[in-house]
């Protein structure tokens, strides 16, 4: 029987795995049909955690009645082993559904609502398999070992460490090495051999022919009222909605500490399903003969509620976290970097998730124990649970941190769970001064956890300087954004602490939103700018006399809120000829049916969590399916955060889609822009004179220090033939190999993804701008001429033009800080810039 139950956890252990495998799997793959959005993301954890609960309450109302709970088990791994190799099809169904859906102009909560149904369709039948097997199990080990509490605790134990390992190697190993497809066939493989392995378990076990309360050895004083009853109900309940709740709420606000990139998630993750394992490994080690269980019961919710309060005590010290674990805060290696993130999250998320763990065994023991109906008590238990975490899912998410912030969210959890702790202890004890001593003591505790820390905790740690002021900060349901105000100028921050623009960033910023425009052959009439940062570039485009209409597409609600801020972007989001949308970049291509003349990319660092998504060949396909005949895309992209070979599959996704190909560099910021379209490059000499010297693009272009129309060729880098050989034997980016987002943070010229704006970063003694300049050399060298390129050249010699762009490339770009009066000036046209210094030899 000890091999039979060492051979039963570990099919259970490689089923928590590959379940936790699927969940990450399908939630990058609806991502790229619903959109990288919280909304879009919390759906499909409703979607799929929705599934899981009715599931475990089906199954719980008909386990009694299996005899061989090992063989349907078995079926159960075979269904969504088999499942899993027809979900990517299905998936890909969905597309042109929510596409047509898009159209239909609803408004965005039907809307929500109605993809939510859509992941629900996708979801249910897997999920509710997998939500049966606990269930099944918990019948198997009684039948077998007599033992409810033991085999409660060893199971969830077992499935979450699972859980714990998938995470992992997904995060980590599987989805780069294998891709979204090699990846979820290992986890169907693993789930047809786990059915083969039960069924043939199943021949040697006993059949079970007793329903479970019959089966299990009855458990001391586990009598309980059906008051006290639904009480642990509804702790189960409340378990599931702080778990989850507390989950969207930390790893929100941990991304100041451990920055945005996949590994940041996945460590947070990771950690938060490492606790629960040691709380449920404690609970059955330990716990699960307790002769006092409503006891211990309460005393882990209040463990649940002090914790999250000491979390938040914790909270401000965590940056100080690099100088006590190594002696200095320079972090030298990825290692260091995974080492930081992997403390830090398990500071503020191992003790409350320690708790949780032991919360459900305990829990799920105490309401079956003494039961007729044991398997639909667990089976209701585990439903009960599930739906509480979809609810503190999606309401932290949409509800309660837009409604009460960050504080308010958190002092509801404290709140929650040292209150059920104290309804949980009154049950507990007889006589009602007793009850009385025990109310007023969790009132004074609830007081002491809510005013432990400074209601503006969240606030006054966003900014990582103590020069900088906050001039506007803002938590809403899909980021939170601040603007950092410094020696005049103002930038705008978010929670992973990227400052991507600033008034300050005005020339790099002026530069990009104007290139495509000037280079376009004909006159662009509408334009699509994905991504405003503060709004610098889209006023550039914005102020083409030409231009119709230019359509900004944001998923930030609060970076346009704080826009007006930046004085830098003519309060552009006046324009008229601007249309704002809120929507991800990549959902909005997909679903729009507009077609432009320019398509303008400008999404945040390439190694931040989700935005390779807007880097891939499928990207680019469809944006090449919005771009008019004559049109031009342009796509920015932050040299150097990846090695050189890594660094190709991103410029051979563009080519791959884009019929004819050019790149440019973006001054001397260590950018490269990709500009491409249907038609080869041909650039009207002349009428880029003109248009040059249009009186806001001539002031534009002095601001970004380019002296004249000589001067902003000389940033021209590949042609075709340049750029076919540099992506020569590179394999693409793609939405099922994307590659970079794990190979980039693990790169010192990325800041090993803990941002290289904001953090001391070293590697062999250089750092991130280090490998910017190398990466400049290096583009140098490969650089072809761009006079072969272009037409109409006024009676001068190609060789003439060729020198003179030879000589604008020395000439030095020392941008200026310009306060918001100066600005003014500026526009106004009080204040005349000077040309920039004339070429040196």
């Amino acid at each position: 029987m000890l091999v039979r139950t060492l051979l039963l956890l570990v099919i259970f252990f490689l089923s928590g795995a590959a379940g936790l495998v699927y969940e990450v799997l399908w939630t990058r793959q609806l991502s790229l049909i619903f959109g990288v959005t919280t909304y879009a993301v919390s759906t499909v954890l409703a979607a799929f955690m929705g599934g899981l609960a009715l599931g475990s309450y089906l199954m719980g109302r008909k386990v009694d009645a299996v005899r061989r709970p090992l063989y349907l088990y078995a079926m159960l791994e075979l269904g969504i082993g088999l499942y899993a190799l027809v979900a990517p099809e299905l998936l890909a169904a969905l597309r042109p559904l929510h596409i047509a859906i898009s159209h239909l102009g609803l408004s965005y909560t039907v809307f929500s609502l109605i993809r939510a149904l859509l992941a629900a369709m996708v979801f249910l039948l897997p999920t509710a398999l997998m939500g049966g097997t606990f269930t099944l199990l918990v019948k198997h080990w009684v039948n077998e070992r007599r033992d409810l509490a033991e085999g409660a605790g060893i199971l969830y134990l077992v499935n979450t460490a699972g859980a714990l390992a998938g995470c992992g190697l997904c995060g980590f190993f599987l989805i780069e090495h294998l891709g979204i497809t090699g990846t979820n066939r290992l986890a169907a493989a693993t789930n047809v051999m786990l059915a083969i392995a039960a069924a043939a378990l199943a021949r040697s076990a006993p059949e079970a022919t007793k329903p479970i309360h019959e089966t299990a050895n009855p458990a001391p004083a586990l009598r309980l009222s059906d008051a006290t009853a639904g009480l642990v109900l509804l702790s189960a309940g409340l378990a599931g909605f702080v778990s989850l709740a507390a989950e969207v709420l930390w790893t929100r606000a941990l991304l100041r500490y451990l920055y945005n990139s996949t590994y940041a998630f996945t460590a947070m993750l990771v950690t938060f399903l490492l606790g629960i394992a040691l709380g449920s490994a404690a609970y059955a080690a330990f716990l699960s003969r307790s002769r006092r269980p409503l006891w211990m019961l309460a005393a882990f919710q209040a463990g649940l509620g002090l914790s999250l309060a000491a979390a938040v005590l914790m909270f401000p010290r965590l940056g100080d976290l690099g100088s006590w674990l190594f002696g200095t805060d320079i972090v030298t290696s990825f290692a260091r970097s995974l080492t930081t993130m992997f403390v830090r999250a398990a500071i503020v998320l191992l003790p409350p998730a320690i708790f949780l763990g032991a919360l459900f065994p305990l829990g799920a023991t105490l309401y079956a124990s003494g039961r007729r109906d044991v398997g639909q008590a667990i089976g209701r238990l585990y439903a009960v649970n599930t739906l509480g975490a979809i609810l503190g899912s999606i309401g932290c998410a949409f509800v309660l941190i837009p409604v009460f912030g960050m504080w308010g969210t958190h002092k509801l959890l404290v709140l929650l769970s040292l209150s059920c702790a104290g309804a949980l202890a009154v049950a507990a004890i007889e006589g009602t001064t007793r009850r009385a001593g025990v109310a007023v003591a969790t009132a004074a505790l609830v007081a002491t956890a809510l005013l432990a820390a400074p209601a503006d905790i969240f606030r006054s740690t966003f900014l990582p300087y103590k020069a900088q002021k906050l001039v506007f900060y803002e938590e809403g349901a899909t980021d939170t954004v601040g603007v950092a105000e410094s020696f005049g100028q103002r930038a705008i921050v978010y929670e992973d602490q990227r400052g991507t623009a600033a008034t300050s960033s005005y020339g790099v910023n002026l530069f990009l939103g104007h290139l495509p425009m000037l280079l376009h052959p004909g006159t662009p009439r509408r334009v699509l700018h994905i991504c405003f940062g503060v709004g610098n570039s889209l006023s550039a485009v914005a102020s083409h006399q030409e231009l119709e209409r230019v359509d900004n597409v944001e998923l930030s609600p609060h970076v346009l809120e704080a826009g007006p801020l930046f004085w830098s972007n003519d309060n552009v989001l006046q324009k008229p000829k601007v249309r704002t949308i809120i929507d991800d970049g990549r959902n909005y291509l997909m679903t729009t049916s507009e077609v432009y003349d320019v398509i303008l990319l400008e999404p945040p660092e390439t190694f931040t969590a989700g935005v390779i998504n807007l880097y891939t060949t499928e990207f680019y396909r469809d944006a090449l399916a919005h771009l008019a005949p004559d049109g031009i895309i342009m796509q920015w992209i932050p040299t150097a955060n990846a090695p050189l070979d890594d660094e190709r599959r991103l410029f051979r996704a563009f080519s791959d889609e884009i019929p004819h190909v050019s790149m440019w560099w973006l001054l001397r910021s260590g950018c490269a822009l990709l500009i491409g379209g249907r038609e080869p490059l041909r650039i009207d000499y002349q009428r880029l004179k003109q248009r040059f010297a249009e009186p806001r693009v001539a002031q534009d272009m002095a601001l970004s220090q380019v002296r004249d129309v000589d001067h902003l060729l000389s940033f021209f880098r590949f042609d075709e033939a340049a750029f076919a050989d540099f992506v020569r034997g590179a394999a693409p980016t793609t939405d099922d190999r994307t590659v970079l987002d794990f190979s980039m943070p693990r790169y010192g010229g990325s800041g090993f993804g803990l941002g290289q704006f904001n953090i001391k970063v070293l590697d062999n003694g250089r750092n991130p701008f280090g490998f910017v300049m190398q990466r400049e050399q290096e583009y140098r060298a490969l650089a072809r001429p761009v006079t072969p390129y272009l037409t109409n050249l006024g009676g001068e010699s190609p060789e003439a033009i060729a020198a003179r762009i030879a000589e604008r490339a020395k000439i030095p770009i020392e941008p200026r800080r310009f306060s918001e009066s100066d600005w003014k000036k500026i526009r106004t046209g009080e204040l005349v810039l000077p040309n920039p210094s004339a070429p040196t030899s």
